[in-house]
């Protein structure tokens, strides 16, 4: 009597298939000559095999929890510190609190930050309403950890704290909501 394994999964895992395609990308690219191409490509489970075997196949020839520890979050790791946007203010200097918080300013402002415009009506004697111009307030990133706040002190020492929020761009976004207050550079957050 022989067991037939079954395969639990219709299709190639994302780790196994990113593996496949950069296989057969380096084969593509590095390899000229074309008869070792196509022996090169016999030799990698595309077609006919089940999804146990091909996941066998990169299981026997790469260790796939080492290379996502010593390879990718490595690279991930280099990739996010190297995006991170530093900004030069007005005198060349690197924009910094006396803490060593970097300041990133945000779109919506030439160096400053992020513009709050704010429309208000007052009411005059003759009950008609006249338009103020709107308000400015520039907001600067505070950063506690991975958790991001805003306030509108630009040396990040006194003033409120409010949330941060992901507007319809995709981008941190202060929000109207009070958490804390920044006394001498200390965060105090609302409980």
């Amino acid at each position: 009597m022989s067991s037939v394994l079954v395969s639990k999964t219709k299709s190639l895992p994302k780790y196994y298939t990113g593996m496949l395609y950069a296989t057969m990308n380096f084969i593509n690219t590095y390899v000229t000559d074309t008869t070792q191409q196509q022996e090169l490509y016999k030799k990698l489970p595309i077609m006919d095999v089940s999804v146990d075997d091909q996941m066998l196949y990169f299981d026997n020839h790469c260790d796939i929890p080492k290379v996502h520890e010593s390879v990718y979050l490595q690279l991930r790791s280099k990739h996010d510190e190297a995006s991170k946007p530093v900004e030069n203010n007005d005198s060349g200097k690197l924009n910094s609190s006396s803490s060593g918080r970097k300041i990133v300013p945000r779109k919506g402002s030439s160096y400053t930050g992020k513009k709050l415009k704010v429309k208000l009506t007052i009411p005059t004697d003759e009950t008609e309403l006249r338009e103020i111009k709107p308000a400015t307030i520039v907001m600067y990133l505070y950063k506690i950890g991975k958790t991001r706040y805003w306030t509108p002190d630009e040396d990040l020492l006194n003033g409120p704290l409010y949330s941060s929020i992901i507007d319809s761009d995709g981008d941190p976004n202060h929000s109207s909501i009070v958490v804390g207050q920044l006394i001498h550079g200390k965060p105090i957050l609302n409980v």
